[in-house]
């Protein structure tokens, strides 16, 4: 079936409504959304795959220079939990971009299957059970939720909260600015497989991120975590709790000003595993706290201080060691400082950790290398290796080769073919007398004299 587009306006367009070109369109179908405010009074269903772009679709809602905006009013929508879009169990493939959203928010329910939602702004999200983007608890087999650069700032603190999202696998979170929610900024419960990167998540009520129940590779990397805790010894701004057989891996973060910046919690247990590594933990009252009976490695962390106060700022069983020194050198993946061993979490190349010592970087590591010449080794062989170059040179020249001739496998196929020409169109009693050269220009005699052997080229 050959796939249509739509076009929605306040007036003047085919459809004025977005709710009715929902229900006009078939499978696959565009929708596109001109400016305007489009005021919502009860959930609208999406039950088809559907492309929905508003004017600002691309555009990101944080760095981006947007225009006019279709405004999704979902202030007076008192159904579900008071979402505007609700996308219907059995979905698959739907998008909604470039919109921005007052009062409301998307949710999902049953099996839904690869949805994206990006370039939106969620803003003045009032309910206190609501979630900007949410699925409800008790689904099965959702798959495939790509959740990326979006602004949510519900500017009214409850219980509201950024992204919930239960029984998804696959997920992928990027990109995304979440400030101001009343509860948590990002809640994923039972989710199996999942990556939050990119995203930055400040004042937060709770928790800036919570994992409950989680399975499959769980990695939160290159977040910003500002003030994304509550003032509570069991709650952090990345709090993980429940039966996991996940492998939670926690790396290159900034978790700055929270009370708690990692909390691994009692009810955690399983064969699930968590790693903290290349984070800056900074100006935290506790930086990592363990409740539980598993084992947290935290190596290779900035901790705020060359000489940090472990006592004060881990509680539990938290490995520490090695650590870094300087966060500069953390960033660009310098040597760090280790405890009476070498690094054993070093696994992608980084410098390694010895004996207590903090070492200076290697002078062969501060400069870049200059390429060597082929087959060139070091020492005397070197040495050798150079003046067999130099004496092909000089032949080359004395041969009449072009001296920017380019280097490499085929031009010196080439050349040896060029010069064997040369050589099998000399005459005949050509002798070479000086052996750096080919025949020609008066350096070589016909007949007798020192002649040595013909020339051919090597």
């Amino acid at each position: 079936m050959r796939r249509r587009s739509f076009t929605v306006c306040e007036t003047g367009c085919a459809y004025d409504g977005i709710p009715a070109a929902v229900a006009g369109a078939a499978s696959g179908d565009t929708i596109t959304v001109a400016p305007g405010n489009y005021a919502f009074t009860t959930t609208m269903t999406i039950d088809k795959p559907l492309t929905l772009l508003g004017p600002n679709s691309g555009v990101s809602p944080v760095s981006g220079t947007r225009g006019a905006e279709a405004v999704i009013d979902g202030t007076g929508v008192t159904t579900m939990d008071g979402h505007a879009f609700h996308i219907a169990s059995g979905t698959t493939d739907v998008t909604i971009d470039g919109f921005a959203f007052k009062g409301s928010g998307i949710v999902a329910s049953a099996v839904t299957e690869d949805i994206t939602i990006q370039h939106n702004a969620f803003t003045e999200v009032a309910h206190d059970s609501l979630a900007a983007i949410q699925t409800y608890e008790g689904l099965t087999s959702a798959t495939g939720w790509d959740i990326l650069d979006n602004l949510i700032d519900p500017g009214v603190r409850g219980s509201n909260s950024g992204i919930i999202l239960s029984t998804v696998r696959d997920v992928t979170i990027s990109g995304n600015h979440i400030s101001n929610t009343g509860h948590t900024g990002v809640q994923l419960n039972t989710v199996s497989g999942a990556v939050v990167r990119g995203n930055a998540i400040s004042n937060t009520g709770k928790q800036g991120i919570s994992l409950s129940d989680v399975s499959g590779e769980i990695r939160i990397s290159d977040n910003t975590f500002t003030e994304a805790d509550a003032d509570e010894a069991n709650r952090g701004a990345i709090r993980i709790v429940g039966t996991s057989t996940a492998n939670v891996d926690i790396e290159g973060n900034a978790l700055r000003g929270s009370y708690t910046a990692i909390h691994v919690g009692a009810t955690f247990s399983g064969s699930g595993a968590v790693t903290a590594h290349e984070n800056t933990l900074e100006d935290n009252v506790v930086a990592v706290r363990n409740a539980s009976n598993v084992s947290v490695d935290a190596a290779r962390n900035w901790w705020g201080s060359a000489a940090p106060d472990f006592a004060a700022l881990v509680v539990g069983d938290v490995t520490t060691a090695p650590f870094y020194t300087n966060d500069a050198r953390r960033a660009a993946g310098g040597r760090c400082r280790c405890a009476g061993r070498a690094d054993p979490g070093r696994r992608t190349g980084r410098p390694r950790c010895d004996r207590g010592v903090r070492h200076p970087a290697r002078r062969s590591e501060q400069r870049s290398r200059r390429p060597r010449p082929v087959g060139a080794t070091r020492g005397r062989a070197s040495v050798a290796v150079r003046r067999r170059q130099l004496r092909r040179r000089l032949r080359l020249l004395r041969a009449g080769v072009p001296r920017d001739l380019p280097r490499g496998r085929r031009q010196r196929a080439a050349l040896r073919r060029h010069l064997r020409a040369r050589t099998r169109h000399a005459p005949v009693g050509v002798h070479r007398t000086d052996d750096t050269g080919p025949p020609g220009d008066g350096d070589h005699r016909a007949g007798s004299g020192r002649a040595r052997r013909a020339w051919r080229p090597r």
